[in-house]
């Protein structure tokens, strides 16, 4: 089997693909899958990781679905209340699980099960990334590259902890790189140009407790201030620098690469600044790319004024999740991926987030989680898309384009927590974290068994 767990679409439009949120290079979607029992979520594949310069917002209306009725709130909350017990509970779900639907508008608890259980979130994590990070720096902050002069003959390229730095994005600095050369000559020599990188705006990289030996870089990379998106090797600054150094070379510069050093004093060069925060998370949510949670995990502790280490950025997390009342007893943010093992949420918790994340008028640095498309539409988009296996079968596929949610797959985990369309029209928040998954069945039959409660939140099934 492939190192990556691949599901590509060649079939899909260009219109499908707008439709659905996601416009990708070459037609691939991915599978919100797993290759073996120690591979975690692996959710972005050769066609779609790479692809943050393509990513627009979800052309979907919110609401989803076809027209219907509406009933009182107080019916379709019952008949929520009523239904759940026996839905939630099948043989591919097992045991050890937690679950809390809360009507938004309200605040009011519609049904719950083990809502402040302590459980392994896997790649619903990144809610919480999603949401710290909007809420400490705003959807319009950007990161920057630059490159700066060394004295002659040298540069450096230094990372500013931009995520969804591109290939487009280091061509660009490379070109006003050489332009900027040009026409200083002075800061030229004789010989190749020696080119370094200066990462420190981040800590050396180092493995969080939970990660198992063989997560890395195939699963999340090391997490450094400088790295292409999409690119999974050990070593992302050189990689980037490598690239950088490619461009050069085309425009007449031939270089060497030198390793590290720093920038601090060089004379700048040039700068390129990447997309927006909004469409980082955007991008990080639709498709669960664990590498650009991470940086913005490191980003948020930088903007509390913590170094960006691991403790210190789960400490950041915390803080803020706290200050905005989010309850956080029994949790543990060890990573921003949620591919540690030592990760813990409680569905109360996340549900608390996601009741912030649809109150726009109080929390509107969060608006591009829900109401801007971050989240993936079942059955549409990111990794519930109908190709994943997601809301494309009976009895759930009526629900399809009637809530949004994050998905979240570890070998023993399963995780979907969103906002639901009641029948009411109304707004739910609702989080399910399945954790000691049957083993003897596969990880899509408990996914579907899943799907089951936020098709019963919609009232469609």
């Amino acid at each position: 089997m492939s190192r990556r767990f691949r599901i590509v679409i060649s079939t899909l439009s260009t219109t499908v693909l707008l439709a659905s949120g996601l416009v990708l290079a070459d037609g691939a979607a991915a599978a919100d899958g797993l290759k073996s029992k120690t591979d975690p979520e692996l959710s972005v594949t050769a066609g779609m990781r790479g692809t943050a310069d393509l990513y627009r917002p979800d052309l979907q209306s919110l609401g989803g679905g076809t027209a219907r009725s509406l009933v009182p709130t107080a019916v379709a909350n019952q008949r929520i209340t009523r239904k759940l017990p026996r839905r939630s509970t099948s043989p591919a779900i097992g045991r050890n699980y937690g679950v809390q639907v809360v009507d938004i508008e309200s605040g009011a608890n519609v049904w719950s099960r083990k809502a402040k259980r302590s459980l392994l979130p896997a790649s619903n994590m990144k809610i919480a990334t999603a949401v710290t990070a909007l809420h400490t720096m705003g959807p319009e902050k950007r990161f920057t590259t630059k490159v700066v002069s060394l004295g002659q003959g040298k540069v450096a390229v230094v990372g500013g902890g931009d995520a969804t730095l591109s290939r487009r994005g280091l061509t660009k600095l490379a070109k006003r790189t050489a332009t900027a050369l040009r026409a200083a000559p002075e800061l030229l020599s004789n010989s190749k140009l020696k080119v370094y990188v200066d990462d420190s705006y981040y800590p050396a990289p180092s493995r969080p407790r939970g990660y198992r030996s063989g997560y890395e870089p195939g699963v999340v990379r090391p997490v450094r201030a400088l790295g292409m998106d999409g690119s999974y090797v050990w070593d992302s600054s050189k990689t980037a620098a490598d690239y950088f150094r490619s461009v050069l070379l085309r425009k007449g510069l031939a270089s060497k690469y030198k390793g590290h050093a720093s920038g601090a004093g060089g004379q700048e060069l040039a700068t390129y600044s990447g997309a927006r925060l909004a469409d980082q998370v955007r991008y990080m949510l639709q498709v669960s790319e664990n590498n650009i949670a991470e940086m913005l995990y490191r980003n948020v502790a930088i903007a509390r004024g913590y170094r960006a280490t691991w403790r210190k950025s789960r400490k950041a997390a915390t803080q803020i999740l706290t200050e905005m009342g989010v309850p956080m007893r029994s949790t543990y943010l060890s990573s921003g991926s949620g591919v540690s093992r030592t990760d813990r949420l409680t569905p109360r918790a996340l549900v608390a987030m996601l009741q912030r994340v649809a109150d726009k008028d109080s929390y509107p640095d969060l608006e591009s989680i829900y109401y801007g498309g971050g989240l993936p539409l079942a059955g549409v988009s990111g990794t519930l898309s109908a190709q994943t296996g997601r809301f494309n079968t009976r009895p759930t596929n009526c629900a399809a384009g009637r809530l949004r949610a994050k998905t979240g797959t570890l070998f023993d985990t399963i995780g979907l927590s969103g906002i639901a369309t009641g029948s009411d029209g109304k707004l739910k928040a609702f989080a399910v974290l399945v954790n000691s998954r049957p083993q003897r069945v596969s990880p899509l039959q408990t996914r579907r068994k899943v799907d089951r409660i936020p098709a019963t939140i919609t009232g469609c099934y």
